[in-house]
């Protein structure tokens, strides 16, 4: 872990990044899809187990951990969504006003809500920290 003072700590800077980037707010030139921005606050890694977990429950979700946001509201086949991801990021379009951008902003939003429903404990479990 990076130097927090808890476990709270890790979970409250990771939640505040979800709602951070629900919201748009990430850098123009960020090529990173939401597992790596959560993933790069971890040393200890777990960002990609958390999102695929978060996920789950999302209303959109695919089905497919690697790729749970799909191409558009009504079609949730993985390989489009896989090229619809493709796509956003070679246009570094991935949270853009796009139909898609507005998918990837609501999935952190939802993944920041349930965050802050989780116990650390069941943080630390799903990230694999121990």
């Amino acid at each position: 872990m990076k130097n927090f003072n808890s476990a709270e700590d890790l979970k409250i800077l990771i939640t505040d990044e979800l709602e951070r980037i629900g919201l748009g707010k990430v850098p123009e030139d960020s090529f990173m899809g939401l597992c790596s921005n959560i993933e790069d606050l971890m040393t200890e890694g777990g960002g990609y187990q958390l999102i695929a977990e978060l996920s789950l429950t999302w209303e959109y979700y695919t089905g497919n951990y690697e790729y749970p946001v799909p191409a558009s509201l009504g079609n949730m086949c993985t390989e489009e969504a896989k090229e619809a991801y493709s796509r956003a990021f070679m246009r570094n379009q991935q949270y853009g006003n796009t139909e898609y951008g507005g998918l990837r902003r609501d999935l952190a939003r939802h993944c920041a809500v349930k965050l802050k429903e989780w116990s650390v404990e069941k943080f630390y479990e799903v990230c694999g920290i121990d």
